[in-house]
Parts: C-alpha cells; structure tokens; sequence
C-alpha cells in the first residue's frame, strides 16, 4: 500500500488515483509521477493475453532498475539502460571531482 510520502514521489512506482496499484518499487532516474513502463502495461493489457504474460516474467522483460524503461535489448547482466549508465558516471564523475576539490582545499590549509 502507498504511504502519503511515496504519493508525492515520481520515483515510485504508484497509481496515485487508484491506491495500491503498482510494484511500489524505486527508480531513482523515474522523473514522471505514475507507474513504469512495465506496470503501465500490465494495467491496461487483457490478462489472458501473451504480451502480458510476456510481461510478467523479468527475463523476457528486462527493465531498467534507474529509470524503470522496457528495455527488450538490454546485453545480458546489465541492470542500467544507457541513459541511466550515462547518469550514473555523469555523477560519479562529479562526486570524484568534488572529493578532489575538498582534498586541495585540506592540503592547502594545512
């Protein structure tokens, strides 16, 4: 069930107006309020269907685990799309170059 905390979270996977709809999981690159990609699919497909039950399985659905997009290509132990990859080294880019700054500005005042 979704606490009134998560409602607000567009990295949570949460139907706002139908409460208790959807994985509850996190994205932390999800940036719209709603469900993912997966769950948007499973709502509105016929349960008997093969596509939803296609998508019911994780190995013939990979998804993103940053930002929750199907990703039917993803290479085989990859958990990140390539945007959310880039993301990812984007900011651990940024905090190495912050660490580095911090460390000058230590040595300089000592």
């Amino acid at each position: 069930m979704s606490t009134d905390s998560n409602i607000n979270n567009p990295q949570i996977c949460i139907n706002p107006a139908r409460p208790g709809y959807g994985c509850q999981m996190s994205f932390d690159h999800k940036i719209d309020m709603g469900l993912y990609a997966r769950c948007t699919f499973l709502s509105i497909s016929d349960p008997g269907s093969d596509g939803f039950k296609k998508m019911l399985n994780f190995e013939t659905a990979p998804f993103c685990k940053g930002c929750g997009a199907i990703v039917m290509f993803m290479a085989p132990g990859k958990e990140f799309c390539g945007s959310c990859e880039q993301k990812s080294t984007q900011s651990s880019a940024t905090d190495a170059i912050k660490d580095l700054q911090a460390h000058r500005v230590a040595s300089i005042s000592n």
